[in-house]
């Protein structure tokens, strides 16, 4: 039977039909194999983004960590700080007393009367009484 050129109109024209549906199909792959990696690319990130967080977090709490440690040098150097303070004022008050000492004259005693002596059955009012 010979083809008439209906016939084969219709033949082109599906052949063009099987054609583009060849083609859609290969542009509907890709665009899923795309999709795909999209998806893949976002949990990806997503991993990234929580560790990045995570890796701030220990450098916060290290910073946290590091204000406390300033926090304590700086109290225990205020103590040191008063207690050295301390020291010098009481070496200083220590100096003066010796100064006063050393500049007060040594009472005199006469020397016709000897140096009173303490016994254990004398009252202290009795012992003082020998020093004047």
């Amino acid at each position: 039977m010979a083809m008439t050129l209906i016939d084969k109109l219709v033949s082109v024209n599906e052949a063009g039909s099987f054609q583009a549906a060849q083609r859609s199909a290969q542009s509907a792959k890709e665009i899923k194999d795309l999709i795909t990696q999209s998806l893949a690319d976002v949990h990806g990130g997503g991993r990234t983004v929580k560790d990045a967080s995570a890796t701030i977090d220990d450098v916060v709490q290290g910073v946290l960590r590091g204000a406390t440690l300033m926090g304590d040098i700086s109290s225990g150097t205020r103590e040191q700080s008063l207690g050295l303070q301390l020291v010098n004022r009481t070496l200083a008050a220590g100096e003066r007393e010796e100064m006063t000492v050393i500049e007060m004259p040594a009472p005199q005693r006469p020397r016709n009367r000897p140096a009173p002596v303490y016994s254990a059955g004398m009252s202290t009012s009795g012992y003082m009484a020998g020093l004047v």
